[in-house]
Parts: structure tokens; C-alpha cells; sequence
């Protein structure tokens, strides 16, 4: 018999699929409408130290899936965020002046100037991911408008919100 977490989890999480098409450096756009949309630059991921009990994911034997979501997990994300944040903006910035004398990768002081990508973890993972790096919803915009139309799409959050922040350019030009 279904739990209450087991249809809070089914209500959280939607069912969805993403893909992406990458191209090396070298690659021949053969249509004119081809071009890339992003590079990537670098990448970091982590797991913060003390927070294993703030999430459970299992499969039972009758193929149910357990989700446990402990409610202070959207604080330790957003506590989490300020470093991860600058180790990675500093990693890029190691990249980029390696490629470029002229390329500019915001310090955390202007972040409330550019957009954040975020995955979609819920509204409360997302306003804590804001408040810890002081920014404004305007800031997360795609990520809102993703959540806001689809819910949390677990892993295929992330290249959601690449998509619409990419359309969002796309009727910019």
C-alpha cells in the first residue's frame, strides 16, 4: 500500500528524459543554423560532508521506490553553495585567462549580474540557493519557470533549464 512519502515523491518528482548533442572544438557545423550554444568550461561536483541522512533513495524488493527527503536538506544545500560557487568560478577563470587575455568570469560580488542555472531541487532548495549567494529570483529565472511548469525533473533538471534559458536567447536575437 502507497505511504504518504511515496506520493509526496511521486508528486515532487515528474518523469522526464533530456539529451544533449556536444561537439569538440573541431567540429564542422555542416547547416547554417547550426551553432553551439554553450561551452563547457569546466565542471566540479561534491558531496558535502555530515548530510548523508538529509536524503534516502532505495528500491524494495516489490520494486517501490523509498524517497526520504529530511526537511533540513534545502538549508545544507544553500549553506553549501557560497564555496562551491567560488571554487568553481575560480576554476573557470584559471581556464578561460589560460585561452584568452580578455575573458571575464564573474566574481562572487557580481553574480547578482549574470544568470544562474540551477537545478530545479524544489522552491525551497531554491530560494535557500538564492538567499546563501544573494541573489533575487530574476537571477534563477529559468530555473523557477522550469519548476513552475514541470516540477523537480530529477536529473533531467539540469538540461530543462539549459533549454529554456537557451530559448530565452533565442527570442532575444
Amino acid at each position: 500500500k502507497p505511504t504518504r512519502e511515496d506520493i509526496v515523491s511521486v508528486s515532487l518528482f515528474r518523469d522526464a528524459a533530456s539529451a544533449a548533442v556536444v561537439g569538440g572544438q573541431s567540429h564542422n557545423y555542416s547547416r547554417s543554423s547550426e551553432r553551439p550554444c554553450y561551452e563547457i568550461v569546466t565542471g566540479l561536483s561534491r558531496i558535502v560532508e555530515g548530510t548523508d541522512h538529509l536524503v534516502d533513495y532505495h528500491e524494495t524488493n516489490e520494486g517501490a521506490i523509498r524517497l526520504f527527503l529530511h526537511r533540513d536538506l534545502p538549508e545544507n544545500i544553500g549553506k553549501s553553495e557560497p564555496g562551491f560557487v567560488s571554487t568553481l568560478l575560480e576554476k573557470g577563470r584559471k581556464v578561460m585567462l589560460n585561452k584568452s587575455d580578455d575573458a571575464h568570469v564573474p566574481t562572487m560580488n557580481e553574480l547578482r549580474g549574470v544568470d544562474i542555472l540551477c537545478h530545479t531541487g524544489g522552491p525551497k532548495v531554491l530560494r535557500e540557493v538564492a538567499k546563501c549567494l544573494g541573489l533575487t529570483s530574476k537571477n534563477l529565472y529559468s530555473s523557477w519557470e522550469v519548476m513552475k511548469n514541470n516540477g523537480n525533473l530529477s536529473g533531467a533538471s539540469n538540461l530543462s533549464v539549459l533549454n529554456h534559458h537557451n530559448e530565452m536567447a533565442m527570442e532575444k536575437t
